[in-house]
């Protein structure tokens, strides 16, 4: 997905949020924000191409001015908390229903929904387990999963808690008898699940096996990834690729991965709604390529 206007000042209003995350003084912070300013523009003007490869180079120049590596480790401990106590009881849900077709879509819809709660956000109290399910069952999403058997499935995760929840789709799958490899970042970016949550989340329990990316990039930039993902990739029969960056990244390599896709996320900004040619707010589960 190209570069849109909008995503200029996003990238900006983000970045500010990493710095003040990180530093307490205003006048540390407006220098922060105007270099940050300055490596934007001069990124644009070398012809960047994609937000998440913008992105990536705008968070790593602040972890490496502040001398921060993961300005989220502390949201990133309280999302997986959550997104774990989340998991269990929406587990159970997904288990009562007996037809294979719903309980895939309903484990869907517990991934999507992932995808749209705040769980590292301070004060932020998940609805209850109730409501959940209700708008699990009052969700309107366009697209949906076919049900796979026997494939060979590469899952890109995005957010620490939402991954929780990534896991009742992922055990859906493998009792289709899919072998499902979940895929973690291996540095920090942003919120984005890493190895170090791996553990916490129990991750090796859902998947088949757990691999990471090689990178701390907000996508798996093809020439950043590690030789096991690469790998992965071509081993593949098709894909899962959870949130919006990956979506806005991996769009403009597809040729280069030539495996059907699905990408599953919440549509949060007027760019992907473009894109998308659907409103924001949209769940979607958008396939690229037909599955044989």
């Amino acid at each position: 997905m190209r570069l849109y206007l909008d995503c200029v000042p996003c990238q900006v209003e983000v970045r500010k949020r990493d710095i003040d995350k990180v530093l307490s003084d205003d006048n540390l912070k407006m220098l922060l924000v105007c270099a940050t300013c300055r490596l934007l523009h001069d990124l644009i003007r070398r012809g960047f191409k994609t937000a998440p490869e913008i992105a990536t180079v705008l968070y790593r120049f602040i972890r490496a001015e502040t001398g921060i590596d993961d300005p989220y480790r502390a949201e990133k401990k309280i999302a997986n908390e959550r997104g774990l106590d989340l998991y269990h009881k929406l587990k159970k849900v997904v288990e009562e229903t007996n037809n294979v077709e719903h309980r895939l879509d309903l484990a869907a819809r517990v991934a999507l929904l992932g995808n749209s709660i705040d769980l590292g956000v301070a004060g932020y109290t998940p609805p209850p387990v109730e409501q959940l399910v209700k708008e699990l069952e009052n969700m309107s999403v366009i697209g949906k999963l076919p049900v796979l058997k026997g494939k060979n499935i590469l899952y890109l995760m995005d957010n620490a808690g939402e991954a929780a929840l990534d896991k009742i789709l992922a055990e859906t799958l493998v009792d289709l008898g899919n072998k499902v490899t979940g895929v973690v970042k291996a540095g920090p970016f942003q919120n984005d699940i890493t190895t170090e949550d791996v553990h916490d989340l129990k991750l090796e329990e859902s998947f088949t096996r757990i691999i990471d990316t090689g990178t701390d990039a907000a996508s798996i930039f093809v020439n950043e990834i590690g030789e096991e993902l690469r790998c992965a990739l071509k081993s593949a029969d098709l894909i899962i690729a959870k949130g919006m960056a990956h979506f806005e990244y991996i769009t403009e390599i597809e040729h280069v991965i030539g495996k059907p896709i699905f990408y599953m996320f919440k549509i949060k900004c007027r760019p992907v709604s473009i894109e998308t040619s659907l409103p924001v707010g949209s769940y979607v589960v958008l396939s690229r390529v037909k599955v044989e």
